[in-house]
């Protein structure tokens, strides 16, 4: 992502448009016609383990789309598979970079999204409908250097060339208090936005001196002996939010927010009492290392435990971000009509009627 997503002026805009276009389409392409597939191939859907097999004697129910990136941020994604609605099945999307997801929710390609927090606000600063349902988890980023590199402490970064996954990014404000810690500021060193599956080789090839990341790309690094870490966020910053998951406005249903709700805390139970189990079901959507996956969740480098949003982190992003001029929406995002009040559908009974 640009270190600006102020581009409604921008010469750009024919391309943002064709591709905003382009990805509408081609989802709709994919996942539209599964009712279609999905109602004439049994073997299809017996291969497509990460929709809710609750569909199966439904086939002409409408697909929710959501994005995700394959961190470890995002493992609740494996509530499609505990996903149960009469009229809908869930549908995830792997995305490897941040602006490609955040242009297919502005373009409605997809219905909803694991995304970062300030991009999701800055989306609904620009008008995009969605709304913030829930936290995906909190926690969770690592700053790393090369193996071999003689930075011992984040005061020794100065003039370093550091990876962040876009300037929108929680990791980017992160960097910044982390600098601000050890006596530098963000203008004392070189980010360079790059999308998280990239960062090791920019590491190895010596492109980039260090990178700030969701998990678990900090852990394999470790374990390909390209990098080694510094520190972790939750240690510079206990419970920090990071991503949301939010919500076109068109799927704020009751039901179908329930139903939201309840495959994400039974995903969430399966993450703290069945490490294996939800190993093997990320697998399957999220295609990471299950060596890495299991690292990071056995030593708590993130956490699931509250779902619920913090208005005060979020506060805390737009202010970051206006401070840095990454913006000119922000300053008029209301952050309490952003959010949609989630307690009511939290560890509660509401039926799911048809």
């Amino acid at each position: 992502m640009d270190s600006s997503m102020d581009n409604t002026d921008s010469p750009n805009t024919i391309n943002i448009l064709s591709r905003r276009n382009f990805l509408s389409l081609t989802l709709t392409l994919l996942y539209g016609t599964h009712n279609y597939l999905y109602a004439n191939d049994k073997n299809t859907h017996q291969k497509s383990q990460h929709i809710s097999e609750s569909s199966a004697n439904l086939p002409f129910k409408q697909g929710i789309k959501c994005g995700f990136l394959p961190i470890t941020d995002h493992l609740l994604i494996i509530a499609s598979t505990f996903f149960s609605h009469p009229k809908y099945y869930f549908v995830p999307i792997k995305f490897s970079q941040w602006a490609d997801l955040a242009e297919a929710l502005r373009a409605g390609a997809i219905d909803m999204a694991f995304v970062l927090a300030p991009i999701g606000m800055e989306l609904r600063a620009q008008n995009v409908p969605i709304k913030l349902l829930l936290n995906s988890h909190t926690n969770g980023s690592s700053l790393n250097v090369r193996i071999d590199s003689d930075v011992r402490n984040p005061a020794e970064l100065h003039n370093k060339k550091i990876a962040v996954p876009s300037r929108f990014s929680s990791q980017y404000f992160l960097l910044d208090r982390i600098l601000h810690k050890h006596g530098l500021d963000l203008h004392q060193i070189q980010t360079i936005d790059m999308s998280p599956p990239e960062m090791q080789a920019a590491l190895y090839n010596r492109v980039i001196d260090a990178f700030i990341v969701a998990e678990p790309f900090g852990v394999i690094a470790n374990q390909r002996n390209i990098a080694k870490t510094l520190l972790y966020s939750k240690d510079v910053y206990p419970n920090h939010t990071c991503c949301n998951i939010v919500v076109r406005d068109n799927l704020l249903e009751d039901s179908i927010v329930a139903a939201i709700a309840q495959s994400m805390q039974q995903a969430k139970e399966v993450l703290e009492q069945n490490i294996q189990h939800a190993i093997k079901l990320q697998s399957s959507i999220m295609g990471q290392n299950p060596l890495a996956i299991q690292k990071v969740i056995q030593n708590n480098l993130v956490s699931y435990q509250n779902l619920l949003p913090n208005k005060v982190a979020l506060q805390e992003f737009k202010e970051f971000i206006i401070r840095e001029k990454l913006s000119k929406n922000l300053a008029h995002l209301d952050i309490g009509s952003y959010l949609f009040d989630m307690q009511p559908y939290m560890n509660s009974d509401i039926k799911i009627n048809s």
